[in-house]
């Protein structure tokens, strides 16, 4: 009887487990949110799949300081997206879109890395890794902050102006496809160093590629993507002789193709200084080495008017002789 009596008590434990939904379920998915970029204000703004109509709310303010909460209703499902943000969009404003993972509650913390979005920069976040993440004091986010600053270095970049900008602007971004500065392209507009160079400064901790441009969003001119810079150097960039880049296959990235120098040439910012009459052998130097670039670039395209007017002679010529020979035959 003792027996039968505890196997109907299994039975009914077992029913009460495969009947009680789970936590999460009952109560929604809660997403915590350390406010580590000091926001005054933090929102949610959320939508599911075939909605029209996102979801404006603001995140509960918890007891322990800087820690923000949000539940999302079980009825909303669980695959729902959504940013964080401070009523303002765009660059460290915001986050970049979170999605839901199977109603399991999530802990995260913005960034000042800035990532694309699909419609500009935003803040990208990191999701704590310890299930105590409220007691954890914000330590891995302080952890990996001081890694990576301890491992920046500066990178400053010379871009000389050949093609004659009123103005030079620089786009930079990592290898991680994080940005280097923060708003939209063209990005930094770089200091005039003299009438040839412009100059910009910056720190990255990885190889970061740049594009150099006029700024001007109506008759843009721009530079193709640069190869790889290192940082922890200096970098001397031109135009590789007028060759252009073509785009690559998001659309993006042509333009006037460039030459990374690593060391200063002279007459170059940080190099030898030249006498004035070495500027204007140089300059000299330049407009022919820009002619046989152009004869090369062109092949027998430069040859064609040399060609025409060789045969227009002989054709003259011809003419003539023939004229000739029939007054002869005539007389």
């Amino acid at each position: 009887m003792k027996r039968i009596a505890q196997f109907f008590v299994l039975i009914l434990f077992a029913m009460f487990l495969f009947t009680t939904p789970a936590k999460a379920d009952e109560d929604g998915t809660t997403v915590y949110f350390y406010n580590v970029l000091g926001w005054k204000e933090v929102y949610v703004y959320s939508w599911t799949e075939g909605s029209n109509a996102p979801e404006l709310t603001p995140m509960e303010a918890m007891e322990k300081k800087n820690w923000y909460q949000f539940t999302f209703a079980p009825e909303m499902g669980k695959e729902i997206d959504f940013v964080i943000y401070n009523g303002e969009w765009g660059d460290t404003n915001q986050t970049r879109d979170i999605k839901i993972k199977n109603g399991k509650d999530m802990y995260y913390y913005a960034t000042k890395e800035l990532v694309d979005n699909g419609n500009g920069n935003v803040a990208d976040v990191r999701e704590f890794k310890k299930k105590n993440a409220l007691t954890a004091d914000y330590k891995e986010y302080k952890k990996e902050l001081a890694a990576a600053e301890a491992n920046k270095k500066s990178v400053k970049i010379y871009f000389r102006n050949d093609d004659g900008w009123k103005k030079v602007y620089i786009w930079a971004w990592k290898e991680n496809g994080s940005n280097i500065f923060e708003g939209k392209f063209p990005g930094k507009k770089m200091k005039k160093y003299n009438d040839e160079w412009y100059v910009c400064t910056f720190e990255s901790d990885m190889a970061v590629q740049c594009i150099f441009s006029n700024g001007n969003t109506k008759k843009n001119k721009q530079t193709g993507d640069s190869e790889k810079i290192m940082p922890g150097g200096t970098y001397w960039i031109t135009l590789a002789g007028g060759d252009k880049v073509e785009a690559n296959s998001d659309g993006l990235g042509a333009g006037f193709k460039v030459a990374i120098n690593r060391a200063p040439q002279p007459g170059w910012p940080e190099g030898k200084q030249l006498t004035p009459e070495e500027i204007e052998s140089s300059k000299e130097a330049a407009k022919i080495s820009n002619m046989d670039s152009g004869r090369k670039k062109n092949g027998i395209g430069a040859w064609i008017p040399f060609i025409i007017g060789i045969v227009v002679i002989i054709g003259i010529s011809i003419a003539v002789n023939m004229n000739h020979k029939k007054n002869n035959t005539l007389a």
